[in-house]
């Protein structure tokens, strides 16, 4: 933990103020979207500053830029103001760098890809750290800062990982625009909470999530924050399948989960018409139920639950007004993925767009009733609108059951702006009911109409008159405004305060105002609870005033496909007649005369488009003519902007294709030149050599090609397959006789092993380091390959470098040497690979040098790895291009045999990390980028067998493979895995798991002769007993990193090879 002390360091602190009847009311600080300057200091996450993925944008641009540009935000994880002042003015700078910090803490948590940020104030000497949770701001004491006070601080943020700073996605470093690359959220980022009815048993599991498009984000209504985002989700098993979805974030309150998720299983459940107006939800996954990070959850949980013991009794003594501060809520963040793209409410421009969607919100209230649930927070967060145009109600965290008497119900709870006021009054007698969420989406409509542009969060634009009821709304004071709308005076000003082009909402709103209390009528009563009880009547004696509402919202809609009425003159909206002639029989919805739908003529304006309404009488005044100009206007501007945008990408493309284009003409031209240039050449040698010459292939060089081919196609063939077929006959019949050698190692023995040799300084210094490692002639000659393109040939008996082997161009990843010795008692051939895509061979050449080159293999793909076969005379080598090939080492010029390709079910662009032949040659395990480890048969290259590698432990691409001598076990390792996993052969499972430390590294493993014993070697070298495996030795003399390890004869010596150029051989103590 990073807090300089350990139990009082954070103190819970919420900002409270005072209510008309001097209750302390708490509620959470203002968003806002002030951006007047950048922070004093800003902390970035690790991400913004790995040069692996992008260099990161100046904070700066940031701050100036706003909340919109979600990618640069990212980058930020902590904030920090400095401010300095006389002792008279200290209170005043406080209050100043409090108030900066939390904007800057909201502004950093309104991102969806954020649980919780960090930020810290120091006036003159007094240092204050903040923490901002979904359950509110906390701080900690006032602590002296001193310098050492302030490093130890900035020290430990800085050692705090992205994901405990809260950050949940990375790579976010561009502007979220439809050309950027999505925003990835790892899966599952949280506690995954999907009830078993929302995904059948043989759906296929969620991949990954990655958001792509802003929908909404809240900045300044005070209340929960919800945002919603377009993603992509893939699902599959097998195949990727791409989904367009809409990932919503909300805060989720630990006394409402049971109730959200028994909702969620419902809608599942419920047919298209049962939750209409509802969207079913896909996924829903939420974190840990807390006051904080887990850095702090002990701290601030304490003092917290001895509170709620205390709250909980009095409030069952009915004395709940006796505690000073309620207890804090514990809240998570949770994301659902729901069936499909929504828009944000504020998207809608017309008066006929923003009544399609209020009819869904209102049929979302109606089925949710149905479903036996009161919605409890519409806001403008909650409704979104789906692609049919349509309202949709989302977001049920805090929906209660209709039948519910706990006093859980009574509690104020929802987005502030847009409770009723009812909500706001908060009387002890009060239930929340379906009225007042009709009243909040009346309260959602007018803010839309408030607004002059679509864009979420933006009240700038506002009218003075809509501000200043925006502004009071946001505050207990909003009640009183909200009363204001049951009097004519108090509608017509808020009719007054729409912006243009929103003509005829009032008129709706005077339909669903008597449905909500928002009359005059009911400014008779005394209390709220006489004016619910007559609200009640007639939604509680079986009237469906649900259905009555909706029905005459309907009738105000303007026809977008209007019909005539031959016989009563009437016009009517198509869809809407059409179905009311089908449930009455056919009669006239006015008249109530016999209608058929050939009695109903089409009204057309322009060749197949909808009849647009009519515009308002109001728009032929001049100022109203002036702004619908203005707005065509900017319109026609936008889009000769946007086709300049595109006219200059169409010629940028063009000059990229011509650049091409002249570029591949060119490399035709020289290839012709070059081919002349040879038939020239060719001419001029058959005319030397005479007219016996013939280039033609002899039928010789045909019939090999032809069996280079099917060898190639269907594996190994001829004397090849001849030899690994007889070397497996003889092995794999005698493997059950196979016994630890006389004089063999035991495990007392190894236990006593330590260094006993150091051969230091081995290949050259840039860039130092002994990358690979092979042991020839009984141990006595050492093969090393090193960093510097080398190969070293190291004789102990002279304890001199008997060779080295020059030819690389990039670091040799692996050397093998043969068992066979010529008559110099050498190894016949020394294998080498590298990252230059080439396999070397070399042999005893007789002269000074001692080895020269026998032949270069070329592969596709860098060299990662080498294996020997138990023959002696074949060499399989791993490429970076998903194929691994075997290589003839007894033509009297190398030749690679074949080379096969990963199978198809491989992700794209996976490499080949790690390979070894098994101890009877009959099969080859190939290790891959993706974890995955597969079994290949040597002959007809087959895969037999796949094991899933270490994805469940870390993951990463395979770093070594050794099979156990009596060829039951494969042992592996990943680089990104602090595990080596055991495989058993005749399974086909993973028979055992040797843990290490966290953050260790395994680059090489190896059986000894008698498969008792396995030697791991990275971080340090570790033995364990095989079976068992338990520990037997650990040596961690090493100055860096180990990358080789191999057995002696005997198991009487191990020998490594390390990045400090070193190669160290452990042995038994000297007598």
């Amino acid at each position: 933990m990073w807090y300089l002390s350990c139990k009082k360091f954070w103190r819970a602190s919420r900002l409270v103020h005072s209510g008309g009847t001097g209750k302390r009311n708490v509620t959470e600080p203002t968003r806002t979207e002030k951006y007047d300057k950048p922070p004093d200091l800003v902390i970035l996450t690790t991400k913004a500053v790995d040069p692996s993925v992008r260099p990161y944008v100046d904070y700066n641009e940031v701050w100036t830029k706003g909340p919109d540009d979600l990618r640069q935000w990212e980058q930020i994880a902590a904030v920090a103001e400095f401010t300095t002042g006389t002792q008279e003015t200290f209170t005043n700078q406080s209050i100043e760098a409090r108030d900066q910090i939390e904007r800057r803490l909201f502004q950093l948590s309104v991102t969806p890809v954020r649980t919780h940020s960090y930020g810290f104030t120091v006036v003159n000497t007094t240092l204050i750290i903040y923490l901002l949770t979904p359950s509110g701001l906390f701080h900690s004491p006032a602590i002296e800062c001193t310098h050492v006070t302030l490093v130890t601080l900035l020290y430990r943020l800085l050692h705090l990982s992205d994901t405990e700073l809260g950050v949940l996605a990375f790579d976010l470093l561009q502007p979220l625009t439809p050309l950027s690359p999505p925003l990835k959220l790892p899966y599952p980022p949280l506690n995954n909470l999907t009830p078993t009815s929302l995904r059948p048993p043989s759906a296929p599991p969620l991949l990954s999530t990655s958001i792509s498009e802003v929908v909404f984000r809240r900045f300044k209504a005070t209340g929960r924050a919800t945002s919603a985002f377009r993603a992509e989700c893939a699902y599959g098993d097998g195949s990727r399948v791409e989904r367009a979805v809409s990932l919503v974030f909300t805060e989720s309150e630990r006394e409402r989960n049971e109730e959200s998720c028994r909702i969620q299983d419902l809608i599942a459940k419920a047919t298209l018409e049962e939750r209409k107006g509802l969207s079913r939800t896909l996924e829903c996954a939420r974190s840990e139920f807390s006051l904080g990070p887990e850095l702090h959850s002990e701290d601030l949980h304490e003092e917290e639950e001895e509170r709620r013991k205390i709250w909980e009794k009095e409030r069952e003594k009915g004395e709940k007004d006796k505690l000073v501060t309620p207890p804090l809520v514990y809240r998570s963040v949770e994301w659902t993925v729901h069936e499909e793209c929504f828009e944000s409410i504020y998207t809608v421009k017309s008066t006929r767009e923003l009544v399609v969607v209020l009819i869904g919100a209102l049929e979302g209230l109606r089925s949710l009733h149905a479903l036996g649930f009161v919605h409890g927070d519409p806001s403008d967060a909650n409704i979104m609108i789906d692609s049919n145009k349509e309202g949709r109600l989302i977001d049920y965290n805090l929906s209660l059951d209709k039948n519910r008497t706990e006093t859980t119900r009574l509690e104020r709870s929802g987005t502030f702006p847009f409770l009723a006021r009812a909500v706001l009054k908060g009387e002890k007698s009060f239930r929340h009911e379906l009225w007042h969420d009709v009243e909040s989406i009346i309260y959602v409509c007018i803010v839309v109409a408030f607004r002059t542009s679509p864009a979420f969060g933006d009240d700038a634009k506002m009218s003075n008159e809509a501000r200043s009821f925006w502004t009071s709304w946001r505050t207990d004071g909003g009640r009183i405004s909200k009363e204001s709308l049951c009097g004519a005076r108090g509608r017509n000003d808020i009719v007054n305060a729409f912006q243009p082009g929103w003509d005829g909402l009032g008129k709706v709103l005077e339909v669903v105002y008597p449905y909500c209390g928002l009359t005059s009528k009911f400014t008779e009563f005394v209390s709220f609870e006489e004016n619910d009880k007559e609200l009640a009547k007639p939604w509680r004696e079986g009237t469906t005033e649900e259905e009555t509402l909706i029905k005459l919202i309907n009738e105000l809609k303007p026809p977008l496909h209007p019909v005539l009425s031959t016989k009563s003159g009437h016009v009517y909206e198509k869809e809407l007649v059409l179905k009311y002639l089908k449930d009455n029989e056919g009669r006239d919805p006015v008249t109530g005369e016999a209608l058929t739908e050939d009695d109903l003529v089409e009204v057309k304006t322009a060749p197949s488009t909808p009849a647009a309404p009519p515009r308002p009488p109001t728009f032929t005044s001049v100022p109203a003519l002036l702004h619908v100009l203005q707005g065509e206007w900017d319109s026609v501007m936008l889009e000769c902007l946007e086709l300049r945008k595109q006219g200059a990408e169409l010629r940028q493309e063009l000059s990229h294709a011509l650049y091409k284009e002249d570029a591949a003409m060119r490399v035709l031209a020289r290839i012709t030149r070059e081919r002349d240039e040879a038939r020239s050449a060719l001419a001029s040698v058959k005319a030397t050599l005479g007219a016996g010459f013939s280039a033609e292939p002899s039928a010789g060089g045909d019939v090999e090609m032809e069996v280079e081919a099917e060898a190639a196609a269907g594996g190994l063939t001829g004397d090849a397959k001849s030899r690994v077929e007889a070397t497996v006959a003889t092995l794999s019949g005698g493997r059950k006789k196979r016994k630890a050698a006389e004089g063999h190692a035991t495990a007392a023995d190894i236990e006593a092993y330590t260094t006993s040799t150091t051969i230091p300084s081995l290949h050259g210094t840039k860039p130092p380091g002994v990358s690979a490692i092979g042991l020839a002639k009984d141990a006595s000659l050492i093969v090393t390959g090193g960093l510097d393109k080398n190969v070293q040939i190291y004789d102990r008996e002279t304890s001199k470098i008997l060779s080295t082997l020059k030819g690389h161009t990039k670091k040799v990843t692996a050397v093998v040497a043969t068992k066979g010795l010529t008559d110099d008692a050498l190894p016949k051939f020394v294998v080498s690979s590298s990252l230059d895509k080439a396999v070397r061979v070399w042999f005893p050449n007789g002269n000074k040098t001692v080895y020269g080159s026998a032949g270069i293999l070329t592969t596709g793909g860098e060299v990662n790895a080498l294996s020997l076969h138990p023959s002696d005379s074949l060499v399989a080598s791993a490429s970076s291009d998903g194929t691994w090939s075997i290589h003839d080492l007894t033509t009297a010029k190398p030749s690679t045999l074949l080379t096969v390709s990963l199978p198809e079910d491989a992700p794209e662009g996976t490499a080949n990390t790690a390979i070894a032949f098994h101890p009877d040659g009959g099969l080859i395990a190939v290790g891959s980028s993706d974890s995955t480890i597969r079994i290949f048969e040597a002959i007809s290259t087959k895969c037999v067998a796949t094991f899933p590698g270490h994805s469940e432990v870390g993951g990463g691409a395979i770093a070594a493979l050794a099979f156990s001598e009596n060829g039951y076990n494969l042992a592996s390792s990943a680089a990104s895995s602090a595990q080596v996993k055991i495989w058993d052969l005749r399974k086909l499972s993973n028979s055992g798991n040797i843990d290490l430390a966290e953050g260790a590294v395994v680059n090489a493993l190896e059986f000894d002769s008698s498969a008792s014993f396995l030697a791991a070697a990275g971080t340090d070298l570790r033995v364990y007993a095989n079976k068992t495996w338990a520990q037997l030795l650990v040596t961690d003399d090493n100055a860096s990193e180990l990358t080789g390890v191999s057995w002696g004869a005997l198991g009487k010596e191990i020998v490594t090879s390390g990045l400090d150029r070193t190669v160290r051989i452990v042995a038994p103590k000297a007598e």
